[in-house]
């Protein structure tokens, strides 16, 4: 198929997420910048970095020599274009970054911030964004932890326009997919990664053929907003719910939620649990949601039976507070 390419701007953060939808855009487009979303409250007048957090970043340099950066100040050296690190207090100067690139459109695969209205002008064909569940369902910044406490067994993802609203804009496509029981975050990661990324350069190929047909989605119904949630928010109900739900929800809310306390060891925080399977047993004495041990191991307790937990050391995190340790000696 023979059609001009786009020239793209990619909005995102550094994580598999965004760079992995970015490379794959950057295959089919021409990609002419990337703008990295700093964490949410963060401005640019923060204080010089700690002796500690110099030796991370120095750990961190040492340990990308044996596997994939993610980092996007360092996708955009391997792709040789211009990079510009978006805060709070920097979106006037920002604008005027991006008009200097001249794109046609902005691709956006996470974002701590909504973009203005200004923003979204400067683009002549807009901007697009993935978003990882099925729209109208699951607007907001975490719909993957949503869509584990409401037990979907159908996710998916969505490739819509960027308007005023938090994640109201106009739908171009989206693909759906099962979710097993106990499929965890990792797995559903993989699968929205790739068939996103697919629907967004299918997205970018309409909208220069201008054949693309968005389907207006701002007066659709939708459950409640898909807020971030503190790690220690007491969200699993551990006494009411089927064993199936809590073991499907611990399965995929670790990276959001500490449900459970952590393992007892010296080496704390380098150290999680690991999900295994659950065994259907009835259980009296109303310690549900507790850790114990048994002859097979850990488990925690719930009123129809255990589900049997691992210690899960976290080998990089490990060697990076070992290296630090070291440099900041």
């Amino acid at each position: 198929m023979d059609f001009r390419k786009l020239r793209v701007i990619f909005f995102g953060m550094s994580s598999r997420y965004t760079v992995d939808v970015l490379e794959k855009v950057a295959e089919k487009h021409d990609l002419v910048g990337i703008v990295e979303s700093a964490p949410r409250h963060m401005n640019i007048n923060a204080t010089l970095p700690s002796r500690k957090t110099v030796a991370k970043r120095v750990v961190g340099k040492l340990l990308k020599g044996v596997m994939k950066s993610y980092r996007l100040s360092d996708v955009a050296k391997r792709n040789n274009v211009p990079y510009f690190y978006m805060t709070q207090d920097n979106l006037q100067a920002l604008e005027i970054w991006l008009r200097s690139q001249r794109a046609d459109i902005g691709c956006v695969a996470s974002l701590s911030q909504l973009l203005k209205l200004d923003i979204i002008k400067i683009f002549p064909k807009g901007i697009i964004n993935l978003h990882p569940a099925l729209l109208p369902k699951y607007r907001g910044p975490n719909p993957w932890f949503w869509t584990y406490y409401e037990m979907e067994r159908t996710g998916g993802v969505t490739v819509h326009y960027i308007d005023a609203g938090e994640d109201t804009g106009d739908i171009l496509l989206q693909s759906e997919f099962p979710i097993p029981l106990g499929m965890t975050f990792t797995e559903m990661n993989d699968i929205a990664i790739r068939l996103g990324a697919d629907l967004m350069v299918q997205a970018l190929n309409e909208i220069v053929r201008d054949i693309q047909q968005p389907k207006t989605q701002r007066h659709l119904k939708t459950l409640p907003r898909a807020r971030n949630i503190k790690r220690d928010e007491p969200l699993i109900d551990w006494e009411n719910w089927p064993i199936e739900r809590v073991w499907h929800m611990l399965k995929g809310s670790q990276p959001w939620l500490d449900a459970l306390p952590p393992p007892s060891s010296p080496l704390q925080g380098l150290c999680s649990w690991q999900i295994q399977g659950y065994e259907k047993i009835r259980i009296s004495g109303g310690a549900y949601g507790k850790v114990f041990k048994d002859s097979q191991g850990w488990y925690v307790a719930l009123p129809e039976g255990r589900i049997r937990l691992k210690v899960n050391f976290r080998i990089r995190a490990l060697l990076g507070k070992l290296a630090t340790k070291v440099l900041t000696f």
